[in-house]
C-alpha cells in the first residue's frame, strides 16, 4: 500500500522566531524516518520516493528559505541549519531518528550526524558530496546549478534539469516534466537559495568525517553529472561504518526520478537488527 504527502500530514512549527513547514506521516508508527531536501526544494518534491514507504513514519521539512518557511533573518551555516533541523524534532517530541539526506540535504544530514550524534540512528547521504575539497562537476553543470530559474521557470527548466540531474531525468521527458509541477509547487525565495548556496560553501566534513560513527549507506547514481561518483566512494571509504550503493545509470535525482530501484535497498538497510 502506498501513501502520498497530504494536506492533513502538513503543519508549521516554530523554532525560536523561524517557522517551519512539516509534513510528519504516520506519527508514532515505528522508527521516525527524516528526509532532508536537496537545494530550494519543497517538501513536495518527495512525493515520489514517500509513495514507495507504505506505512513507515516520515518526517520531512522546508528547510529555511525553501517551501513554505520563511527567510531567516541572516545567512545560516550548516550548523545553523542543523540546530533547526534539531529543535523541529525536539518539537515533535522525537528523540532519536534514522535520517536519510539527499543532495544538499546529504551535508546537513553529515553536520546533524556529527554535532548531535545521539540523535541519529542510522544514516542515507543520497546522491551528495563531503564539502570542500570534492570532485567538482563540469563548469556548465555547476554555473546552472547555481541558478535558481528551474524553480520559477517551467521551460528553462525543460532544458536546465535534464543536463544537471541526468539519469532518468535526462532519458524520460515524460517523467521529468510531470516531476517539475511537484518541483516547481513552492519555488525558494532567490535570498534562501543564495543562503543555502553560502552554507555550502563554507563546509568541510574532511576534518571530522572519520569519527562519524552511525551505521551509512551511501547511495548515488554512477551517472551522476552534479556530484560525480568520485565523491561517493571517497565518503564511503572515509566513514567507518559505511556500505556504499552505487545504481548503474542513476542520476542526481536517482531517489525521485526511479524510487523503486532504491527504496528496496535503502529499506533492507535501514530495517537491519543491528542499531
Amino acid at each position: 500500500m502506498t501513501r502520498s504527502i497530504t494536506d492533513d500530514s502538513v503543519s508549521f512549527v516554530m523554532v525560536g522566531d523561524q517557522k517551519i513547514r512539516v509534513m510528519h506521516r504516520n506519527p508514532g508508527v515505528g522508527h521516525p524516518l527524516l528526509l532532508i531536501n536537496g537545494v530550494g526544494a519543497p517538501l513536495e518534491m518527495w512525493q515520489p520516493f514517500v509513495a514507495e514507504l507504505a506505512d513507515r513514519q516520515v518526517i520531512c521539512l522546508d528547510l529555511p528559505g525553501c517551501g513554505l518557511s520563511p527567510v531567516p533573518r541572516i545567512p545560516l551555516r550548516m550548523r545553523g541549519i542543523a540546530d533547526t533541523v534539531v529543535r523541529v524534532l525536539d518539537v515533535l517530541g522525537l528523540a532519536r531518528v534514522d535520517v536519510l539526506g539527499y543532495s544538499f540535504g546529504g551535508i546537513v544530514s553529515m553536520e546533524l550526524a556529527h554535532r548531535y550524534p545521539d540523535r541519529v540512528r542510522r544514516l542515507v547521504l543520497a546522491s551528495t558530496m563531503p564539502g570542500t575539497p570534492s570532485m567538482m562537476p563540469h563548469p556548465v553543470v555547476f554555473g546552472l546549478m547555481l541558478n535558481p530559474l528551474r524553480y520559477y521557470n517551467r521551460r528553462a527548466a525543460q532544458v536546465m534539469v535534464p543536463l544537471i540531474a541526468g539519469g532518468r531525468t535526462a532519458r524520460d521527458a515524460k517523467k521529468m516534466k510531470s516531476d517539475l509541477t511537484l518541483r516547481q509547487s513552492h519555488p525558494p525565495s532567490w535570498r534562501g537559495y543564495t543562503y543555502q548556496l553560502f552554507a555550502v560553501s563554507t563546509f568541510s566534513s574532511w576534518p571530522w568525517l572519520h569519527s562519524v560513527l552511525h551505521p551509512t549507506l551511501v547511495v548515488h547514481g554512477r551517472a551522476d553529472p552534479l556530484s560525480p561518483v568520485f565523491n561517493a566512494e571517497l565518503m564511503s571509504a572515509t566513514l567507518p561504518n559505511a556500505q556504499l550503493h552505487i545504481v548503474p545509470d542513476g542520476g542526481h535525482l536517482l531517489l525521485l526520478d526511479d524510487p523503486t530501484t532504491v527504496v528496496p535497498r535503502i529499506l533492507t538497510f535501514l530495517e537491519a537488527t543491528k542499531a
